[in-house]
């Protein structure tokens, strides 16, 4: 049986760079996140009271496995994220990262967020003019209404 590969020094140091990149993004609204040393264990970025995150700069695309780590991390009151660096995107690319959630989070940040319209009756739901919520017959169910 072959010994599995070491990361190379570029791959740790991109992995490292990448870890700070997201901690330093989300200081505005979270001031003590930081970056933790992959020597230890949990999340990639700590700080960041009721989100789970983790920081992904790597070539290969899993996000299931990802989103299964971050959330076995989580504690019962965290949200699990995934934030995923493709190849080409440096740290001054990072508002287009993409930031992956499994969908029941996706629903819980709308409602966290004032977006309380979504209605299980009517799975074919879409939003007009980013105001009013129609199903497909074009009947109103719901005014989106924002935060603040």
């Amino acid at each position: 049986m072959t010994e599995p590969r070491k990361p190379s020094a570029a791959r740790k140091t991109r992995a490292r760079l990448t870890e700070h990149a997201v901690a330093e993004a989300l200081r505005p609204i979270f001031p003590g996140a930081t970056r933790i040393p992959a020597s230890l264990p949990g999340a990639d970025v700590i700080g960041t009271p009721g989100l789970t995150i983790e920081v992904k700069a790597r070539r290969d695309l899993n996000l299931t496995a990802w989103l299964k780590q971050s959330s076995d991390r989580a504690t019962p009151d965290a949200l699990p994220v995934v934030v995923s660096r493709p190849d080409g995107y440096g740290p001054e690319r990072i508002n287009v990262w993409p930031v992956t959630v499994p969908m029941w989070v996706f629903l819980e940040l709308l409602e966290r967020g004032g977006f309380g319209v979504y209605d299980t009756r009517t799975p074919s739901m879409k939003v007009m003019d980013a105001r009013r919520v129609v199903d497909a017959q074009g009947t109103v169910l719901g005014v989106i209404k924002p935060a603040g």
